[in-house]
């Protein structure tokens, strides 16, 4: 692990993590201000943060603990808007993380599963009254120092889900218009805010539950920098990806539905049983020419694209 070190607005010494060819920000960003000076307004109550998001305007606030106290040191939680505001956030030299940025990240550290495990804490996800019994919950080795524990999100409401069973990261990328979460927050949050997606990284309680994920812009998580990297934002920059696993396929499909679609909508999902075999078919639609792309995959295999297509 090689460790170099920078200063942060407010002069405290942080050190950078090298992770292959990467340099994460040892800490996540905890700044009030964009970079021209002006103030990213502050989310005091859960109903300013809701109207801020209803606006799609950017704000933040600060972890809670269970009991409404907030949490020392502070962790700054941010909404989208703040990370797409012309006026930008961070510190110079860095920038948030593009999707290809995580996927990279996951890649090196050998795969969803293992990823789960290098780059967690190593204490605070063994202790959770919230999970039963017989669910296993797993420290990470905190390999490279990135240290990631529990860290609850800010639904669009403005209420912390008080459930320290996941943690993660904004990703700087908008999802395809109509991509939505299902089955995992309540009908109200989940008629109302879909298709308002942005991608971010997602790490469970569990292994094997660490990918590349989608989120709620109007909704809450903190802001992890990586080091600005000329050789990176080249074009031609390779990226290793691993295929023809169940924990790789969500980036094996993102990457590959941005390589052949990159500016498209996602029309719907289906689930197809064809020869005994579940077959799960996404269609998308490009927005610049209307032309339609169905790709469709299995658990343990590589999935296939298929340009005007449809079973």
């Amino acid at each position: 692990m090689n460790l170099c070190f920078t200063i942060n607005s407010f002069a405290q010494i942080v050190k950078d993590i090298k992770i292959g060819k990467q340099e994460w920000k040892g800490d996540y960003l905890s700044v009030s201000t964009f970079k021209n000076g002006d103030s990213i307004p502050f989310a005091a109550t859960e109903k300013d943060w809701r109207v801020a998001g209803e606006k799609k305007k950017p704000c933040y606030t600060f972890l809670k603990d269970r009991n409404g106290n907030i949490v020392i040191p502070k962790t700054y939680i941010y909404n989208w808007y703040v990370i797409n505001d012309s006026r930008s956030v961070g510190i110079n030299g860095y920038r948030i993380p593009s999707n290809s940025d995580i996927l990279e990240l996951i890649s090196y550290c050998g795969g969803i599963c293992e990823t789960s495990k290098k780059i967690k804490s190593t204490s605070g996800w063994d202790k959770n009254d919230l999970v039963d019994d017989d669910k296993k919950t797993e420290n990470g080795s905190d390999e490279y120092g990135l240290g990631i524990s529990p860290i609850p999100m800010i639904l669009p409401t403005g209420q912390q889900n008080n459930c320290y069973l996941s943690s993660g990261f904004w990703a700087v990328n908008e999802a395809p218009n109509g991509a939505e979460l299902k089955d995992i927050f309540s009908d109200e949050i989940n008629n109302h805010y879909t298709g308002h997606m942005a991608f971010c990284l997602n790490v469970s309680f569990a292994d094997c539950m660490n990918y590349l994920n989608l989120f709620f812009k109007e909704g809450g998580l903190p802001i992890r920098l990586i080091k600005d990297n000329p050789e990176r934002n080249s074009s031609n920059y390779p990226i290793k990806l691993f295929s023809n696993t169940i924990e790789n396929l969500n980036l094996e499909k993102t990457k590959h539905v941005e390589a052949f679609c990159s500016k498209c909508r996602l029309l719907g999902s289906d689930s197809l049983l064809i020869n005994s075999q579940s077959i799960f078919k996404d269609t998308y639609e490009s927005e610049e020419n209307k032309q339609k792309f169905v790709f469709y995959f299995e658990a343990n295999n590589f999935f296939t694209k298929i340009q005007n297509a449809g079973i």
